[in-house]
């Protein structure tokens, strides 16, 4: 089967492919509330004739096999499940995997001026929950999919589809496939890298500090330490260890992201002594979380951010008697950066996939967020994984979310491509 007939076939077909993403994002699926997406993706699956199976996170297996990784997520795990689909190649070809998440972020429906679970067009963006981020890329893929297999076209390798839960949170259902034992000899995952070829992923290190003050009734703030105010002194602190990262961190490959390094931003900022407006606040807490650049390792930047921070806080009278608390969460799957080698062969092969398409030189770049390729690359049992999908991750967690049409039909005449090239054909 000619690989440019099945290329043009869906460079063709836009509003089949815009009518199965807007499908998809009729089905709302925040995460913890994935189970509806993972049961219409497992139907999917069988129609187009794969062998499915579906299963719940174990939690205890997970914490017990990946004790430094597993992080209990805020959701119930029973009726969640992640789902995978197996083609089974002809023979003599390799395997591949195409993986993506089927949570979404909530929505705020007061800041959307449109229905979030409602696929609307306009100047060819496709606008609704998801359809970046990664509703988008999940229907280039099936497109892809279903395309080969409506060719009549027969892989040499086995071809896996899975759907999994919880990646907008710690990534508890990449690391339960993998604790399944499921991996391939290739993975791509669609992200939102506007379809740029990302081989490099940032880590992070989550940090939670937390500041005592001293407690005394609001009309007499002489009386007491306000917490709150003290914790500003962090946050002083946060902005010196970004100017610095700003200063000392380049990579090439975040050329199109030069300040990635110094994204800590204060994500919380909040009392925590269970007090009111008639009460100064005697405990509070800041939230923030330390760029790992590939190559890093996040513990040590975790400690020269810490010290960074208590540099500032102890020229504070208050802060240097009272120090603050730093309680850190490194995860280790995705707090660690990963990255894979531009000369393993299925990323020169996608290169030329792209350039069949696209006609671009498709120079890899890095990606600003942690994503489920970290746990396949860095977490046994291993899985090369690179990233390509359509959107912009500036959109991703957005209100009015949205995707070019014109990127995911592209997307999926690349990928369709890929796997040929990949699996082989019989």
């Amino acid at each position: 089967m000619n690989s440019d007939i099945i290329r043009s076939g869906i460079l063709a077909s836009r509003n089949e492919i815009t009518a199965l993403l807007s499908e998809m994002i009729g089905i709302p699926s925040p995460t913890g509330k994935e189970a509806e997406m993972g049961r219409w993706l497992a139907q999917w699956l069988d129609r187009t004739g794969f062998q499915v199976n579906t299963f719940d996170i174990d939690p205890e297996k997970l914490a017990k096999r990946y004790p430094e990784s597993f992080y209990r997520f805020s959701h119930p795990y029973e009726n969640r499940p992640n789902v995978v689909g197996v083609l089974p190649g002809k023979g003599n070809g390799r395997s591949l995997m195409l993986n993506f998440h089927l949570d979404v972020v909530d929505v705020d429906r007061s800041l959307w001026t449109r229905d979030p679970w409602k696929a609307g067009i306009e100047d060819g963006l496709l606008y609704g929950r998801g359809s970046c981020d990664m509703k988008g890329g999940a229907a280039a893929m099936l497109y892809a999919v279903k395309s080969i297999i409506e060719s009549g076209a027969g892989l040499k390798g086995d071809l896996i589809v899975s759907g999994v839960i919880e990646e907008e949170g710690p990534g508890n259902g990449i690391l339960a496939l993998q604790e399944k034992g499921i991996r391939a000899d290739a993975c791509v995952i669609p992200e939102p890298t506007d379809m740029k070829l990302c081989t490099a992923l940032t880590g992070g290190a989550y940090l939670i500090v937390t500041v005592k003050g001293s407690g005394a009734h609001s009309t007499m703030m002489w009386e007491g330490v306000n917490a709150l105010e003290k914790a500003g002194v962090v946050v002083r602190g946060i902005e010196k260890w970004r100017d610095l990262r700003k200063s000392t961190m380049i990579d090439p490959r975040y050329s199109h992201a030069p300040d990635v390094a110094a994204s800590s931003p204060v994500v919380n900022m909040m009392r925590a002594d269970n007090g009111n407006i008639g009460r100064i606040p005697g405990r509070a807490q800041v939230w923030t979380r330390a760029a790992v650049m590939p190559g890093e390792d996040p513990k040590r930047i975790a400690d020269a951010m810490q010290e960074v921070i208590l540099s500032v806080t102890d020229t504070d009278p208050w802060l240097a008697k009272e120090r603050p608390e730093f309680s850190w969460i490194i995860l280790g799957g995705r707090s660690y950066p990963a990255e894979i080698s531009e000369t393993h062969e299925s990323v020169k092969l996608f290169r030329d996939s792209i350039r069949a398409v696209a006609g671009n030189a498709a120079e890899p770049v890095g990606f600003v967020s942690p994503a489920d390729m970290q746990q396949l690359l860095n977490i046994d049992p291993r899985t090369p994984t690179f990233m390509f999908g359509p959107g912009s991750i500036r959109q991703a967690h957005t209100e009015d979310e949205y995707v070019p049409v014109d990127q995911v039909v592209k997307t999926s005449a690349i990928l369709a491509d890929f796997i040929l090239r990949w699996c082989g054909v019989e």
